[in-house]
Formats: structure tokens, C-alpha cells, sequence
């Protein structure tokens, strides 16, 4: 089962103070798992940003800090857990690439 690698990267907007902060991650994703078989690109991109919604709901519930950096890491981290869950060996990082469109998100 090889990844494809899917990356973006999203701004991350402090509400009080209005300053952005870039936070990049990527999605690493199989491309076919035993239980579904092949994941097409428009399903794995369904998946992730199913999951990546989730996991903003679940961090802006409690964010651990209101520094934009902290919450961008907690922000990765749950996107990763909650990734993971739907897709056996899904992952999210660090790493983007820099041709990626970037996607708004505001905290």
C-alpha cells in the first residue's frame, strides 16, 4: 500500500489581533485499504476534509492556547488522530509543498 501525499496549508487568523499565521500540513493518505479497496482522489479529498472539519470543531471546543502557533500544532495533531480513525495509515504533518493553494481558516 503505497501514499499519495496530499498537502495544503491553511491561515490561521487571531481573532484578537488579527495577525495571521501560516500553518502547513499535509495529508499522507493509502492509496487502497483492505476494507474499501482503491481510494480514489475525490474520495480520499472527501475523507480528509470531512475529517479535517471535525477536528476544527474539536479544537476550537477547547483550544489548548491562544497562540495561532499552539493551536495550529493541536490542530494537526487531532486532524491526524481523527484521520487515522476513518483511514487505517492515513497521516497528517508538518510539510507542505509550496505550489499548494492555500485554504483560509480562521480561529
Amino acid at each position: 500500500m503505497a501514499g499519495v501525499p496530499r498537502v495544503s496549508h491553511a491561515t490561521v487568523i487571531n481573532q484578537s489581533t488579527l495577525e495571521p499565521y501560516f500553518c502547513n500540513f499535509g495529508v499522507g493518505m493509502p492509496i487502497e485499504q483492505r476494507k474499501v479497496g482503491l481510494i480514489s482522489d475525490p474520495l480520499a479529498q472527501r475523507i480528509a476534509a470531512d475529517c479535517a472539519n471535525q477536528a476544527l470543531r474539536e479544537v476550537l471546543a477547547a483550544p489548548a492556547s491562544p497562540l495561532p502557533g499552539l493551536v495550529c500544532m493541536q490542530f494537526r495533531n487531532t486532524f491526524h488522530e481523527v484521520l487515522n480513525r476513518a483511514v487505517t495509515g492515513a497521516s497528517v504533518t508538518a510539510l507542505c509543498e509550496k505550489k499548494t493553494k492555500p485554504i483560509r481558516v480562521d480561529f
